[in-house]
């Protein structure tokens, strides 16, 4: 599930190991379980409440609201997936997420056959869920070495034969390597494929993210985010960095007339190694037994279904398509992440005070709302992927 602070990210697992200790309960109650185990799941869950220090939040959170309105409904749709057949649940979580796995939930049936689910709770309702978020840079690589992808997100195989090393990077060679850290080893890569020219769409999204912090570091006016118009500059600019990002891509993309069906497929969860389950507070979808969703992740799976593209807006908007027609709409939005660029997450007061703690800005004296110094370098770029069922009939 996509989420916003640590703590959110907190609750949601707390919502995912919830629904694995009532499922399981369940299964053993009704005679479907394989092992009766689920009173040390629900102590994971209980335990994991008071380790995070999220109990009082958890229970008044939205994300168990939507789990209590649909959990009959959850239980019924599992079961219906393979009647009869005796299965488990349990929780994957961050070790699903480090495999580059979108399951957060994997029933585990007596034949040793495993499902792997994907679990989003939208208190506001389903018609669009995010299935994936990054930066610019790791968008692009994403689509143009998709091919070389690991399970571990965003690691890559090196394709580059042993003997060839040297020709490409001085640098010691690695078998395979982070698209974000290991630079020299990314760059040889994309040489040895013959995509020299992608390095430069990557220096120029490096510099869309060093011109927006510049933007608002180089502007007196804009010290404080509370300050007339400093919002409206923020959206501004998210605007300009985000339509100037999606542009380079969807350029690139086109002059080499690159197919980004592999990577959709893949990225939205309709390759066929994953399934759904999608709550809010009114409605629940289990993509097992939605024949609409069945039909529109086997269209856009078929080998008569294509993927358009172009530069929506400020991201990139991406369709599947086949000769009957639109099959489903996605939206990868590009935008800035402030990550603390302005001091804002605390009660407001009035002059200046010390910044708190031992990190960056330590000690600087600050207003509330003004520009942090440090931490303002960390600004980030930001994209997310939403597919949008409700426009395709899926819910």
């Amino acid at each position: 599930m996509g989420a916003g602070s640590q703590t959110d990210h907190y609750i949601q697992d707390a919502t995912e190991q919830d629904l694995v200790s009532r499922v399981q309960e369940c299964l053993v109650r009704d005679g479907l379980a394989v092992n009766d185990d689920w009173q040390s799941k629900k102590k994971e869950f209980e335990d994991r409440l008071a380790d995070k220090k999220i109990i009082n939040l958890y229970a008044e959170s939205e994300y168990k609201e939507c789990l209590d309105k649909q959990f009959t409904q959850v239980y019924d749709s599992l079961k219906q997936h393979r009647p009869g057949v005796k299965f488990d649940v349990v929780w994957i979580g961050k070790d699903g997420r480090n495999q580059s796995k979108k399951g957060d939930i994997i029933a585990v049936y007596e034949d040793d056959i495993v499902v792997s689910y994907s679990l989003k709770v939208y208190k506001e309702g389903i018609a669009s869920i995010q299935v994936r978020s990054g930066t610019y840079n790791s968008t692009f690589l994403s689509i143009i070495l998709h091919d070389y992808a690991l399970p571990e997100v965003g690691m890559y195989k090196n394709p580059i034969p042993k003997s060839e090393w040297k020709t490409f990077c001085k640098g010691a060679y690695k078998d395979k390597f982070s698209g974000g850290k290991s630079l020299k080893v990314r760059d040889a890569v994309l040489k040895y494929l013959g995509m020299e020219d992608a390095i430069e769409v990557m220096h120029q999204l490096d510099q869309i993210k060093i011109d927006s912090i510049n933007r608002f570091k180089n502007d007196p006016n804009t010290r404080n985010i509370f300050w007339e118009g400093v919002s409206d500059a923020w959206e501004n600019q998210c605007y300009l960095a985000g339509h100037s990002a999606s542009s380079l891509i969807v350029n690139y993309l086109k002059n080499k007339n690159f197919n980004l069906k592999p990577f959709a497929l893949k990225q939205v969860g309709f390759s066929g190694e994953e399934e759904l389950i999608a709550l809010s507070k009114t409605q629940c979808l289990l993509s097992t037994i939605n024949l609409n969703y069945q039909n529109v992740t086997s269209r856009s799976q078929s080998d008569d279904s294509i993927v358009d593209y172009d530069v929506r807006g400020k991201g990139i908007g991406l369709v599947f398509k086949d000769n009957i027609g639109d099959i489903i709409q996605i939206n990868i939005p590009f935008t800035l992440n402030k990550n603390g660029a302005w001091w804002q997450k605390v009660k407001p007061f009035e002059g200046k005070r010390p910044y708190p703690g031992r990190g960056k800005d330590s000690g600087t004296m600050l207003e509330y709302g003004e520009w942090r110094p440090q931490k303002s370098s960390e600004m980030a770029t930001s994209t997310n992927t939403y597919v949008e069922l409700k426009k395709a009939g899926v819910c």
